[in-house]
């Protein structure tokens, strides 16, 4: 006659974290399986059986009281052959939190036998471990060229370091756009920067454990820039995700943009050939290439000794003197692609000798990028033999200078010009 076992088998189970961090935490599950009050006979071909959740990783069974254990397909399964009326069977499964796993992690298993079970309800249990995820994400930035000049692009770097031990989620990188700079482009990721106009941003990521994530945003430094400009990148407070220090969640990078201006000047004289009494008119004109704004632009024209200054007009109409027979003209700030002219007006005195060479320099505050052509001359051909004189040679007897009646002239004198 065949014997139908009836039993009432009972399933423990109990984990040892109620909270656990992920990449860092191990957690133990215990399961213990005994006969209830209910149960009649010995229990055989008993198998417990446990699905892994997801967020679990490295799994371990430490059965040695088992007659069979296996882990395959996610699924934990360890068997008895017999369990005696009265006694119990235990055992451990051991299994790593994985480092990106949230929220809570919900493991349920399950015992059946050959013979009658005689009340179902008992046969599973499970236990919750609620997740507690703890990383600290460090933003480091650094710039390629420290001391740009005006109009080069920089390129900026962002390293974003997860110190973990879990991963962090929901990581969005912004990068306020300083004055001074114009953004051109930026990748995180293989993902493009977006520009709002105030502030560049990325799409948000997530960062595993011990990995740096490098952003490069490229700026153009604008024409008229000039001295330090502070660039800020940052990362949200990721507290609320886990984040343990939020202190580190922003870093700068600073550039000193050296202003940088090209000043020329150049020059021309009314006359190429002059002689005592011509009149002389010197223009000059001063341009700026750029690209920055040139500040407190200065003119120093130095005349010939032989030309004597009578009249000027300066950038901006007023009148200019000299002192010495030096023009000095303050051109105030001179911008990119800007120019400004000046007038001198001067007569050839006689003191004239050789050629009349006039000479300006020019200029200003701001570092010239090429000094080369911040000279120009112009040059007067001077020829006393060229110049004429008239009058009279007489005799002055009563030695007064002046031509005075009964005075004589006196024939056939000839005069040279040397």
């Amino acid at each position: 006659v065949p014997v139908q076992r009836q039993v009432d088998l009972n399933l423990d189970k109990t984990v040892d974290k109620s909270l656990a961090v992920p990449g860092q935490d191990q957690i133990v599950y215990t399961f213990v399986v005994s006969h209830a009050t209910a149960s009649v006979s010995d229990a055989s071909g008993v198998m417990v059986t446990d699905l892994i959740p997801t967020g679990l990783v490295g799994t371990v069974i430490n059965a040695p009281t088992a007659d069979s254990t296996d882990f395959s397909n996610g699924v934990v399964t360890v068997g008895f052959n017999s369990i005696p009326l009265g006694e119990t069977r235990t055992f451990t499964v051991t299994a790593n939190v994985e480092q990106a796993a949230t929220g809570t992690i919900t493991n349920s298993g399950s015992v059946a036998s050959a013979g009658t079970e005689l009340n179902p309800g008992n046969n599973t249990d499970s236990a919750t471990v609620t997740l507690d995820p703890d990383f600290d994400v460090v933003v480091n930035k650094t710039v390629s060229d420290a001391t740009p000049n005006p109009t080069e692009t920089v390129t900026y770097t962002v390293a974003l370091n997860n110190l973990g031990p879990s991963t962090a989620p929901g990581v969005v990188l912004s990068d306020n756009i300083p004055a001074g700079l114009t953004f051109v482009s930026g990748t995180l990721q293989g993902q493009a920067a977006t520009n709002n106009g105030t502030t560049v941003s990325f799409p948000a990521i997530s960062i595993a454990s011990g990995v740096t994530i490098n952003a490069t945003l490229n700026f153009t430094v604008n024409a008229n820039a000039s001295g330090n400009i502070t660039n800020t990148a940052s990362i949200p407070n990721l507290s609320a995700a886990g984040e343990r220090d939020v202190t580190n969640n922003s870093d700068t990078a600073d550039i000193n943009v050296i202003a940088q201006a090209d000043l020329s000047i150049s020059k021309t004289a009314s006359l190429t050939e002059g002689i005592v009494g011509s009149n002389l008119t010197y223009t000059i004109t001063v341009n700026n290439s750029g690209p920055s704004v040139a500040s407190t632009v200065q003119v120093v024209d130095t005349l010939p000794a032989g030309v004597s200054f009578v009249s000027g007009t300066g950038p901006n109409g007023e009148a200019l003197s000299a002192v010495g027979g030096v023009v000095t003209v303050n051109g105030g700030n001179l911008a990119s692609a800007g120019s400004f002219q000046i007038t001198i007006n001067a007569i050839i005195t006689s003191a004239a000798t050789g050629n009349q060479v006039n000479s300006a320099t020019v200029s200003s505050a701001t570092s010239d990028a090429n000094s080369s052509n911040n000279t120009a001359t112009a040059t007067t051909q001077f020829d006393p033999s060229s110049s004429t004189f008239s009058g009279l040679v007489f005799h002055d007897r009563n030695n007064n200078g002046a031509l005075d009646t009964g005075e004589p002239g006196i024939p056939g004198v000839v005069l040279t010009l040397t």
